[in-house]
């Protein structure tokens, strides 16, 4: 994660850069995200030692899936734009351009 020097008022403060592939997604897709972030936090610190164990596993790894999933997403929404940009089409069936 890259940390970006910001001087407001004559105070300098670093602040985390906002990765691209999170800050484009949907408003609602990141509210239950977070709450699933919540869900499993508050499941740390549990009582019960194998749910707190468990919770900790499960963060790590559904944040890691995320993570990895919403760069992927980013990635093929590029791809999509990039190849309409360009008036391709898929071989076989589909609608042919014309020239």
């Amino acid at each position: 994660m890259r940390i970006q020097i910001r001087e407001e008022a004559g105070i300098r403060r670093a602040t985390p850069e906002i990765p691209e592939w999170w800050a484009t997604i949907p408003e609602g897709e990141k509210m239950l995200l977070h709450a699933i972030a919540r869900l499993l936090r508050s499941a740390k610190r549990s009582q019960l030692q194998e749910v707190a164990r468990a919770a900790a596993k499960w963060e790590r790894g559904i944040g890691c899936f995320v993570k990895v999933r919403l760069m992927w997403e980013k990635r093929k929404a590029e791809n999509r734009k990039q190849k309409s940009e360009l008036g391709w089409q898929p071989m076989g069936g589909g609608c042919r351009r014309e020239t």
